[in-house]
């Protein structure tokens, strides 16, 4: 099954996107409402933040065959890497960091491929508490609740955040 839908790029559109979920869920039947809403806001409020203007869409896919896959996508200037490197640069292909920690949780990102970074949980904590920005917290809920987290960043393009549930 294959559900689309776009919305603007405004955090006043959550009321349309929960209920549109609550549609796909039911449709999905063995999909939980809330976990499907909570992930997807989660994400979706995180494309809002990082788009280019309230007039850009954001379209969300949400597809179910033998695993769920929901991919949300935004026009955005893209994730911001170490000062070292740049966008995605093809030498950094495999470069891991921890990009955030709390007291339970580091979240590290790794870059796939030219255009792909990863997100993972550990559950070994560094031991040093970074300050949490609030688009950390929501990859830490989004990665608690799902299998697999990426990022993918085409210049020219759309962005998009990958998740399998």
């Amino acid at each position: 099954m294959l559900f689309i839908k776009s919305f603007q790029s405004d955090l006043a559109q959550t009321d349309l996107l929960a209920a549109w979920l609550e549609e796909v869920a039911a449709a999905l039947e063995e999909i939980p409402y809330f976990k499907l809403r909570f992930v997807v806001h989660e994400a979706f409020v995180n494309a809002c933040k990082h788009a280019q203007g309230a007039q850009a869409s954001i379209i969300v896919v949400i597809r179910h065959q033998d695993k769920l896959e929901i991919a949300i996508t935004d026009p955005g200037k893209g994730f911001e890497l170490p000062e070292n490197l740049d966008h995605f640069d093809t030498a950094a292909i495999g470069f891991r960091w921890n990009l955030v920690s709390d007291r339970e949780t580091s979240v590290v990102a790794e870059i796939g491929d030219a255009h792909t970074l990863n997100f993972h949980l550990s559950t070994a904590a560094s031991g040093q508490v970074q300050e949490l920005k609030e688009n950390h917290r929501g990859l830490i809920s989004i990665l608690k609740a799902t299998k697999n987290l990426s990022y993918h960043f085409v210049p020219n393009s759309c962005n998009y955040l990958h998740i399998t549930c």
